[in-house]
């Protein structure tokens, strides 16, 4: 595709075979060779959006940035079915979560994409009924305020021009956190900032099937009470709910 445009319509044309696919039922073979054509279609946006970067098209790599959260959405979902059918389940939510992200923030900066909202929904629904309720953690540490670094121009976040969660010549901009003090709570909530960070067991039972298991899960999650918090820099990049930067890859 030559312009961000061109692609928005011909993903467009595509979400409603995309659609069917993208559900429980549909044959797995299907699933994966969509979620190749997917993958490459992402790859396509992530090229699209260093190239016109480097050429100094700001205003286009942020276009093309855009339309890669979608197309990002797309394939983590994929992904997120095609593990549910090989009883990955632990694997499917991590594929879920990561889709999430994604969609929140291409239904943000595609407002008028249908295809971009449906999916921010349509996850959102899947979470209620796919997946048992999940317990999260939440940390709470004291750090200091000047350590912390806006990841794009390096100054102290909040005294430049750039805004954690916006894009600015195809990247995003964030707030890493720098200089943690002391850490001053470990807190077990419902909506979390990072749905990553998830409790694996409760009592020797696996939160996603709900059954005892021994000293590992069929998904191969850790033994334990297991947690995963310090995922991509957790600590380093703590995210508002709906309005943070996305997870990298």
């Amino acid at each position: 595709m030559n312009t961000p445009d061109e692609m928005l319509s011909a993903l467009a044309g595509e979400y409603a075979a995309y659609r069917l696919l993208a559900t429980l039922t549909s044959s797995l073979s299907k699933k994966r060779r969509s979620l190749e054509a997917l993958e490459h279609t992402y790859r396509e946006c992530v090229r699209a959006v260093v190239g016109t970067r480097a050429a100094g098209r700001v205003e286009e790599a942020s276009a093309w940035r855009r339309v890669q959260e979608f197309a990002r959405a797309q394939r983590d979902e994929m992904r997120m079915w095609i593990s549910l059918r090989e009883q990955r389940f632990h694997a499917a939510w991590e594929a879920l979560v990561s889709a999430q992200y994604a969609a929140h923030f291409a239904a943000r900066w595609l407002p008028d994409f249908a295809p971009a909202q449906d999916i921010d929904e349509h996850l959102a629904a899947v979470e209620r009924t796919i997946f048992p309720k999940q317990r999260f953690l939440s940390p709470g540490f004291i750090s200091d305020e000047s350590q912390a670094e806006c990841t794009l121009c390096h100054a102290v976040a909040g005294e430049c021009d750039h805004i954690p969660g916006e894009i600015y010549a195809g990247e995003v901009a964030a707030r890493n956190i720098r200089g943690i003090v002391a850490m001053r709570e470990l807190s077990l909530v419902d909506n979390p900032a990072n749905k990553h960070a998830r409790v694996f067991r409760y009592e020797n039972m696996d939160t996603l099937t709900l059954e005892r298991i021994g000293s590992a899960s069929p998904d191969r999650s850790p033994a334990g009470v297991g947690t995963r918090i310090a995922r991509r820099g957790w600590y380093a990049k703590r995210r508002p709910v709906r309005r943070a930067e996305p997870i990298s890859t």
